[in-house]
């Protein structure tokens, strides 16, 4: 199963597509990193193919979707996928609070992500905004990512000093 999983941090995404075969043996086939990606003017873009040694280029691109454009479009042309459709589940690290485990992307977590985004507004914000952006929005969308796969990895434990 083709993964790709997608880090979104205050002002870069990083993102890696990954295979795990029948066996659960997990292969990197691909990294695109981007980071510098709030504010105009040069970005910093590293990526790699399989476990090669990643190269480093500077481009010019201004905020998540043209970074997340940018890697998909790495990543057809590097032949890490053919192309975005062959994606078939997407991995993002969240921060939740009541729900455990990986998780479909559905309205009631959706609204735990927002409940949540102040003990991590690096990650949830950009996330939910991501999501509402790309695929609630536009639900036709979420085919052409990943054919209709969307699952979260949750970080479901909180740190010991915010009290709920």
């Amino acid at each position: 199963m083709i993964i790709g999983i997608g880090n979104v941090g205050s002002t870069s995404f990083k993102s890696k597509i990954i295979d795990i075969n029948e066996k659960n043996e997990i292969k990197t086939l691909g990294q695109a990193n981007i980071d510098k990606i709030k504010s105009q003017g040069e970005s910093n873009f590293t990526h790699g193919v399989g476990e090669n040694p990643a190269e480093k280029e500077i481009i010019e691109l201004f905020g998540f979707e043209a970074a997340i454009n940018t890697a998909l479009e790495w990543y057809v042309k590097n032949g890490v996928i053919s192309k975005p459709s062959d994606i078939q589940a997407m991995g993002f690290k969240c921060v939740m609070g009541e729900t455990n485990g990986a998780n479909m992307l559905t309205p009631p977590i959706l609204a735990e992500m927002q409940k949540y985004a102040f003990a991590a507004p690096v990650h949830n914000i950009p996330y939910i905004e991501s999501i509402y952006k790309n695929f609630l929005l536009d639900p036709s969308s979420i085919n052409m990512v990943c054919d209709g796969i969307i699952c979260l990895k949750l970080v479901t434990h909180l740190p010991e000093r915010i009290n709920l």
